[in-house]
């Protein structure tokens, strides 16, 4: 129980950073996560690399740019 809830206390920290970049929904914010493991990672990713995840678009990729 106590590991249950600490992944669902670390999980929610992930996602909320990626709550906040506009046009990431859950579905894109899981991709992003499996191709990247990490916001960090994300957030050093390039472009071209963020739009090569399935389901991302060039302006999605951008936002994330922007706004991580």
């Amino acid at each position: 129980a106590i590991t249950y809830h600490r992944d669902l206390r670390s999980q929610a920290s992930v996602s909320s950073q990626l709550e906040k970049v506009p046009g990431i929904g859950s579905k894109r914010r899981l991709a992003l996560l499996k191709a990247f493991g990490s916001v960090d990672a994300i957030r050093a990713a390039s472009v071209d690399e963020l739009v090569a995840v399935p389901g991302m678009s060039r302006a999605a990729a951008e936002a994330i740019k922007e706004n991580l």
